[in-house]
Protein backbone atom coordinates (compact mmCIF):
# COMPACT_ATOMS: atom_id res chain seq x y z
CA UNK A 1 0.00 0.00 0.00
CA UNK A 2 2.82 2.38 0.94
CA UNK A 3 4.45 1.67 -2.42
CA UNK A 4 1.32 2.82 -4.31
CA UNK A 5 1.00 5.95 -2.14
CA UNK A 6 4.59 6.91 -2.96
CA UNK A 7 3.99 6.33 -6.68
CA UNK A 8 0.83 8.47 -6.49
CA UNK A 9 2.67 11.36 -4.87
CA UNK A 10 5.52 11.12 -7.38
CA UNK A 11 3.00 11.30 -10.23
CA UNK A 12 1.30 14.33 -8.64
CA UNK A 13 4.71 15.98 -8.18
CA UNK A 14 5.68 15.36 -11.81
CA UNK A 15 2.36 16.76 -13.05
CA UNK A 16 2.79 19.85 -10.86
CA UNK A 17 6.32 20.39 -12.18
CA UNK A 18 5.07 20.02 -15.76
CA UNK A 19 2.28 22.51 -15.12
CA UNK A 20 4.73 24.97 -13.56
CA UNK A 21 7.10 24.58 -16.53
CA UNK A 22 4.28 25.14 -19.03
CA UNK A 23 2.96 28.10 -17.08
CA UNK A 24 6.39 29.74 -16.88
CA UNK A 25 6.83 29.69 -20.66
CA UNK A 26 4.42 32.60 -21.13
CA UNK A 27 4.58 35.87 -19.30
CA UNK A 28 6.01 39.34 -18.92
CA UNK A 29 8.85 41.00 -17.06
CA UNK A 30 9.42 44.61 -16.07
CA UNK A 31 13.11 45.51 -15.92
CA UNK A 32 14.66 48.55 -14.34
CA UNK A 33 17.16 49.81 -16.89
CA UNK A 34 20.11 52.07 -16.08
CA UNK A 35 22.01 53.23 -19.14
CA UNK A 36 24.99 55.57 -19.05
CA UNK A 37 25.96 56.26 -22.65
CA UNK A 38 26.72 59.96 -22.16
CA UNK A 39 27.59 62.00 -19.06
CA UNK A 40 24.97 60.73 -16.63
CA UNK A 41 22.86 57.58 -16.28
CA UNK A 42 19.23 57.50 -17.37
CA UNK A 43 16.80 55.18 -15.61
CA UNK A 44 13.90 53.69 -17.54
CA UNK A 45 11.48 50.84 -17.00
CA UNK A 46 11.20 48.36 -19.83
CA UNK A 47 8.97 45.40 -20.53
CA UNK A 48 9.62 41.97 -21.99
CA UNK A 49 6.75 39.76 -23.16
CA UNK A 50 7.44 36.17 -24.11
CA UNK A 51 5.88 32.89 -25.13
CA UNK A 52 7.56 29.62 -26.10
CA UNK A 53 8.98 30.83 -29.41
CA UNK A 54 9.07 34.63 -29.37
CA UNK A 55 9.80 37.60 -27.18
CA UNK A 56 9.31 41.33 -27.62
CA UNK A 57 11.26 43.87 -25.57
CA UNK A 58 10.23 47.52 -25.35
CA UNK A 59 12.18 50.38 -23.81
CA UNK A 60 9.99 52.89 -21.95
CA UNK A 61 6.58 51.78 -20.78
CA UNK A 62 4.94 55.18 -20.83
CA UNK A 63 3.64 57.28 -23.72
CA UNK A 64 5.49 60.36 -24.89
CA UNK A 65 3.08 62.85 -23.32
CA UNK A 66 2.72 64.96 -20.20
CA UNK A 67 0.19 62.46 -18.86
CA UNK A 68 2.52 59.55 -19.54
CA UNK A 69 5.46 61.23 -17.85
CA UNK A 70 3.32 62.17 -14.85
CA UNK A 71 2.19 58.55 -14.57
CA UNK A 72 5.79 57.32 -14.75
CA UNK A 73 7.02 59.77 -12.12
CA UNK A 74 4.17 58.82 -9.80
CA UNK A 75 4.80 55.09 -10.16
CA UNK A 76 8.60 55.34 -9.97
CA UNK A 77 9.30 58.45 -7.86
CA UNK A 78 13.01 57.67 -7.41
CA UNK A 79 13.73 57.27 -11.10
CA UNK A 80 14.84 59.85 -13.61
CA UNK A 81 12.06 59.50 -16.16
CA UNK A 82 12.94 61.04 -19.49
CA UNK A 83 10.94 62.19 -22.46
CA UNK A 84 11.66 60.15 -25.57
CA UNK A 85 12.32 62.00 -28.81
CA UNK A 86 9.21 62.58 -30.93
CA UNK A 87 10.53 60.49 -33.79
CA UNK A 88 9.99 57.31 -31.76
CA UNK A 89 6.30 58.00 -31.08
CA UNK A 90 7.02 57.37 -27.40
CA UNK A 91 8.06 53.77 -27.86
CA UNK A 92 11.84 53.98 -27.65
CA UNK A 93 13.52 50.79 -28.83
CA UNK A 94 11.41 47.77 -29.70
CA UNK A 95 13.07 44.40 -30.29
CA UNK A 96 11.40 41.21 -31.48
CA UNK A 97 13.21 37.86 -31.20
CA UNK A 98 11.74 34.96 -33.14
CA UNK A 99 13.46 31.66 -32.30
CA UNK A 100 11.25 29.78 -34.77
CA UNK A 101 12.39 31.87 -37.74
CA UNK A 102 15.85 32.38 -36.21
CA UNK A 103 15.46 36.13 -36.71
CA UNK A 104 15.77 39.36 -34.74
CA UNK A 105 13.97 42.60 -35.61
CA UNK A 106 14.85 45.97 -34.08
CA UNK A 107 13.14 49.34 -34.26
CA UNK A 108 15.85 51.70 -33.04
CA UNK A 109 15.77 55.40 -32.27
CA UNK A 110 19.17 57.00 -32.84
CA UNK A 111 18.19 60.45 -31.68
CA UNK A 112 21.71 61.83 -32.08
CA UNK A 113 21.41 61.11 -35.81
CA UNK A 114 17.76 62.20 -35.92
CA UNK A 115 16.96 58.81 -37.45
CA UNK A 116 14.63 55.93 -36.76
CA UNK A 117 15.91 52.60 -38.09
CA UNK A 118 14.31 49.22 -38.64
CA UNK A 119 16.79 46.35 -38.75
CA UNK A 120 16.24 42.69 -39.55
CA UNK A 121 19.09 40.32 -38.81
CA UNK A 122 19.74 36.65 -38.24
CA UNK A 123 19.53 35.82 -34.55
CA UNK A 124 23.06 36.35 -33.17
CA UNK A 125 24.76 33.37 -31.54
CA UNK A 126 26.08 34.40 -28.13
CA UNK A 127 28.88 32.26 -26.70
CA UNK A 128 28.01 31.85 -23.04
CA UNK A 129 30.39 30.74 -20.29
CA UNK A 130 28.54 29.16 -17.36
CA UNK A 131 29.73 29.81 -13.79
CA UNK A 132 29.05 27.93 -10.55
CA UNK A 133 27.93 31.09 -8.74
CA UNK A 134 24.28 31.42 -7.76
CA UNK A 135 22.24 34.13 -6.06
CA UNK A 136 18.65 35.15 -5.47
CA UNK A 137 17.10 37.73 -7.78
CA UNK A 138 13.72 38.44 -6.27
CA UNK A 139 12.16 35.07 -5.46
CA UNK A 140 14.23 33.11 -7.97
CA UNK A 141 17.50 31.22 -7.72
CA UNK A 142 19.73 32.34 -10.57
CA UNK A 143 22.98 31.12 -12.07
CA UNK A 144 25.78 33.31 -13.38
CA UNK A 145 26.90 33.33 -17.00
CA UNK A 146 29.15 35.64 -19.02
CA UNK A 147 29.60 36.54 -22.68
CA UNK A 148 31.15 39.13 -24.97
CA UNK A 149 28.67 40.72 -27.35
CA UNK A 150 29.13 43.67 -29.66
CA UNK A 151 31.79 45.57 -27.80
CA UNK A 152 30.86 44.74 -24.21
CA UNK A 153 31.50 41.94 -21.78
CA UNK A 154 28.28 41.00 -20.00
CA UNK A 155 27.53 39.22 -16.75
CA UNK A 156 24.02 37.86 -16.46
CA UNK A 157 22.00 35.94 -13.87
CA UNK A 158 19.39 33.57 -15.29
CA UNK A 159 16.84 31.24 -13.70
CA UNK A 160 16.31 27.59 -14.62
CA UNK A 161 12.92 27.95 -12.92
CA UNK A 162 11.71 29.93 -15.94
CA UNK A 163 12.85 27.77 -18.90
CA UNK A 164 12.75 30.26 -21.77
CA UNK A 165 15.85 31.53 -23.66
CA UNK A 166 15.00 35.23 -23.45
CA UNK A 167 16.21 38.29 -21.61
CA UNK A 168 16.46 42.08 -21.78
CA UNK A 169 17.47 43.83 -24.97
CA UNK A 170 19.39 41.48 -27.33
CA UNK A 171 20.68 39.14 -24.62
CA UNK A 172 19.33 35.62 -25.13
CA UNK A 173 20.20 31.97 -25.63
CA UNK A 174 20.40 30.60 -22.08
CA UNK A 175 18.36 27.70 -20.62
CA UNK A 176 16.41 30.13 -18.45
CA UNK A 177 15.09 33.68 -18.36
CA UNK A 178 17.73 36.37 -17.74
CA UNK A 179 16.67 38.35 -14.67
CA UNK A 180 19.73 40.57 -14.30
CA UNK A 181 22.40 41.71 -16.76
CA UNK A 182 25.19 44.29 -16.78
CA UNK A 183 28.34 45.09 -18.70
CA UNK A 184 31.87 45.25 -17.30
CA UNK A 185 31.56 48.93 -16.32
CA UNK A 186 27.88 48.74 -15.33
CA UNK A 187 27.12 51.43 -17.89
CA UNK A 188 24.41 49.09 -19.16
CA UNK A 189 22.32 47.48 -16.43
CA UNK A 190 19.01 45.61 -16.39
CA UNK A 191 17.32 44.05 -13.37
CA UNK A 192 13.88 42.40 -13.20
CA UNK A 193 11.56 44.05 -10.69
CA UNK A 194 8.29 42.34 -11.62
CA UNK A 195 7.50 38.97 -13.22
CA UNK A 196 4.03 37.77 -14.19
CA UNK A 197 3.13 34.40 -15.71
CA UNK A 198 0.17 35.13 -17.92
CA UNK A 199 -1.11 34.68 -21.42
CA UNK A 200 0.38 37.66 -23.24
CA UNK A 201 -1.46 36.77 -26.43
CA UNK A 202 0.10 36.53 -29.85
CA UNK A 203 3.39 38.37 -30.23
CA UNK A 204 2.88 40.27 -33.46
CA UNK A 205 5.46 41.89 -35.77
CA UNK A 206 6.68 45.31 -34.70
CA UNK A 207 4.21 47.92 -35.99
CA UNK A 208 5.89 50.45 -38.28
CA UNK A 209 4.86 54.05 -38.80
CA UNK A 210 6.50 54.68 -42.16
CA UNK A 211 9.10 56.98 -40.58
CA UNK A 212 11.56 54.12 -40.25
CA UNK A 213 14.58 53.72 -42.52
CA UNK A 214 14.87 49.98 -43.25
CA UNK A 215 18.51 48.84 -43.11
CA UNK A 216 20.55 45.65 -43.33
CA UNK A 217 23.04 44.47 -40.72
CA UNK A 218 25.96 45.58 -42.92
CA UNK A 219 24.40 49.04 -43.23
CA UNK A 220 23.91 49.15 -39.46
CA UNK A 221 27.57 48.21 -38.91
CA UNK A 222 28.57 51.06 -41.22
CA UNK A 223 26.38 53.50 -39.26
CA UNK A 224 27.95 52.39 -35.99
CA UNK A 225 31.49 52.57 -37.40
CA UNK A 226 30.89 56.13 -38.68
CA UNK A 227 28.69 57.33 -35.82
CA UNK A 228 30.79 60.38 -34.85
CA UNK A 229 30.87 61.65 -38.44
CA UNK A 230 27.13 61.08 -38.91
CA UNK A 231 26.39 62.70 -35.53
CA UNK A 232 28.24 65.84 -36.62
CA UNK A 233 26.45 65.90 -39.98
CA UNK A 234 23.04 65.57 -38.31
CA UNK A 235 23.86 68.39 -35.87
CA UNK A 236 25.02 70.71 -38.64
CA UNK A 237 21.90 69.96 -40.66
CA UNK A 238 19.78 70.83 -37.62
CA UNK A 239 21.40 74.23 -36.98
CA UNK A 240 21.95 75.24 -40.63
CA UNK A 241 18.60 77.10 -41.06
CA UNK A 242 19.30 79.29 -38.01
CA UNK A 243 22.74 80.72 -38.84
CA UNK A 244 24.17 82.78 -41.66
CA UNK A 245 26.14 81.21 -44.49
CA UNK A 246 29.34 82.87 -43.23
CA UNK A 247 28.85 81.78 -39.62
CA UNK A 248 27.99 78.27 -40.76
CA UNK A 249 31.22 78.05 -42.79
CA UNK A 250 33.28 79.06 -39.76
CA UNK A 251 31.37 76.98 -37.25
CA UNK A 252 33.24 74.57 -34.97
CA UNK A 253 31.14 71.76 -33.57
CA UNK A 254 32.12 70.04 -30.33
CA UNK A 255 29.79 67.18 -29.49
CA UNK A 256 29.58 65.12 -26.29
CA UNK A 257 31.09 61.67 -26.41
CA UNK A 258 28.43 59.01 -26.99
CA UNK A 259 29.24 55.50 -25.79
CA UNK A 260 27.14 53.34 -28.11
CA UNK A 261 25.39 50.39 -26.51
CA UNK A 262 26.76 48.10 -29.21
CA UNK A 263 29.76 48.19 -31.54
CA UNK A 264 31.34 45.68 -33.87
CA UNK A 265 34.85 45.66 -32.49
CA UNK A 266 36.11 42.31 -33.77
CA UNK A 267 35.21 39.41 -36.05
CA UNK A 268 33.40 37.55 -33.27
CA UNK A 269 30.75 40.29 -33.05
CA UNK A 270 27.92 39.29 -35.36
Amino acid sequence: MLKYVLIFFLLISNVSQAQLSTKSQKGSVVYQQKIKLMDSPVINFDTLKFNRGKSIFEWNLFPNSEEGLAEAKKKYPNAEVVNVADVTDGKGQVLLLDTVKDSMFSRMNMNNLKKLFYLKEKKPMLNWSFKDSTKMVGNYITQKATTHFRGRSYTVWFSHEIPVPFGPWKLHGLPGLILQAYDQNRNVYFSAIKIAFEDVGAIEPIPLTGKEEIITLDEYKNIVDNFDKLHKQATLKLVRPYVSKEDFANMTVELPNVDLIETFDDSSDQ
